[in-house]
């Protein structure tokens, strides 16, 4: 009965770290979907968690999709973003300045802790006047100074979808960043998400694309891993002493 207490023990400890290894986050209205109104477009100010980085809260962010009626009113939410920050130009990811429109950031609830690193995810169209063969996403992975949207960088981590790839559809991103830094530990970890071209100057085009369902996973640092491997030894070597 103690072989089996013993065995029991070993595989509860090791599936909890191993689980851990990747551990989704919670990013809240990560579809767009929770606002104010119901009207075909929202603003910043009418969509929850999501803040403005490029000019103010009255820029739009969201727009409804058209429905499998066809009825555009009725759809679901989608995040908006337009095509005219330019990343050659601009001083940083950071400086609204750079922007000539919006830059859709986050706050999610996650505390960095030291070694880790992201992996994240989302769903992105093309809509008008999108330059198929300039235009991309950039989602940005970020920390402050003072754990809020407004304080200096400390550590961040860039992750472009590259150029459309698929006509007429949605197509899926996915990306891993880069690890945390010592600066960014304890602070709570933040995202931006917009558009950019990458022709030299800032766009007049307001061409723009549509993004749905980001997600964002910690890795936690390699330890953990080296702690897994410790476990299984420890635990075969209680087994076979069980079993002398």
């Amino acid at each position: 009965m103690k072989y089996f207490k013993v065995l029991f023990l070993c595989f509860v400890a090791t599936s909890f770290i191993s689980l851990n290894a990747q551990i989704p986050l919670s990013i809240n209205n990560a579809g767009f979907e929770n606002g104010s109104g119901s009207a075909t477009t929202r603003n910043f100010n009418a969509t929850d968690n999501w803040f403005n980085r490029g000019t103010d809260g009255t820029a739009e962010i969201a727009r409804r999709e058209v429905d499998t009626t066809g009825t555009l009113a009725n759809g679901g939410y989608v995040g908006q973003i337009t095509d005219r920050y330019n990343v050659l130009t601009a001083t940083s990811d950071f400086d609204s300045a750079a922007f000539g429109d919006a830059v859709h950031s986050n706050k999610t609830s996650y505390t960095i802790s030291s070694g880790d690193y992201f992996d994240i995810g989302y769903v992105w169209q093309d809509e008008f006047r999108w330059n198929n063969s300039l235009d991309e996403v950039r989602l940005v992975l970020f920390a402050t100074d003072t754990d809020t949207l407004g304080g200096t960088v400390v550590w961040s981590s860039v992750m472009d979808s590259g150029t459309r790839q698929v006509e007429g559809a949605y197509e899926y991103v996915s990306d891993t960043s880069t690890t945390v830094s010592s600066e960014a530990v304890g602070q709570t970890l933040y995202l931006n998400i917009f558009g950019f071209q990458n022709d030299g100057a800032m766009s007049g085009n307001t061409g723009y694309a549509r993004i749905d369902d980001i997600t964002v996973s910690v890795v936690p640092e390699p330890s953990n891993f080296s702690l897994i491997a410790g476990l299984l030894v420890l635990c075969s070597m209680l087994v076979n002493r069980r079993k002398v």
